[in-house]
């Protein structure tokens, strides 16, 4: 028997739990100050944040909400997204790292609060965020990133077995 492996929508939460959407089409001709691309978590917070401060916007996704990038995630919001503060660090410097962190953790927090003051029923928690690996290279890049997370201000430990169970 062959291994298979899944493709992201094959086994996504997001597509098999939610609801498809239909937003209408774009009128020809519509006029607003701002067009977000992309209605993700990102790209919705965006477009919030435009309207309260009262910006006209129209937020684009080109195929479907929640299709994309979200569907092959776990929906989460993280101050150390994808491994980014070694090589900040090693490409712009520390200050640029630094600035980095910020605007990461005050973007979590910025949801944080828009989630609690609107009441948003989302599910949203903080939970620990794990990144594991079974690849030597792999571990290597990891704590050479947990290092440098902690080195701007993320907070972190290392271990070397996590709580996943096999």
């Amino acid at each position: 028997m062959k291994n298979h492996e899944m493709t992201p929508t094959e086994g996504s939460f997001w597509l098999q739990m939610c609801p498809a959407t239909d937003f209408p089409v774009l009128e020809r001709g519509l006029e607003v100050e701002v067009v977000v691309l992309g209605g993700g978590i990102a790209g919705i917070t965006t477009a919030t944040l435009l309207k309260d401060a009262g910006h006209t916007v129209a937020v684009l996704e080109a195929d479907r909400i929640v299709k994309d990038v979200t569907v092959g995630t776990t929906a989460k919001i993280s101050a150390a997204p994808n491994l980014v503060y070694d090589s900040l660090l090693s490409r712009f410097g520390k200050a640029t790292a630094q600035k980095t962190a910020l605007v990461n953790t005050n973007a979590v927090e910025k949801i944080a609060d828009i989630v609690r003051e609107r009441k948003i029923d989302c599910d949203f928690r903080r939970l620990p965020l794990y990144i594991y690996t079974e690849s030597d290279e792999k571990a290597y890049k990891i704590k050479r990133e947990c290092r440098a997370a902690r080195g701007v201000g993320i907070a972190g430990l290392l271990h070397r077995r996590g709580p996943i169970a096999v």
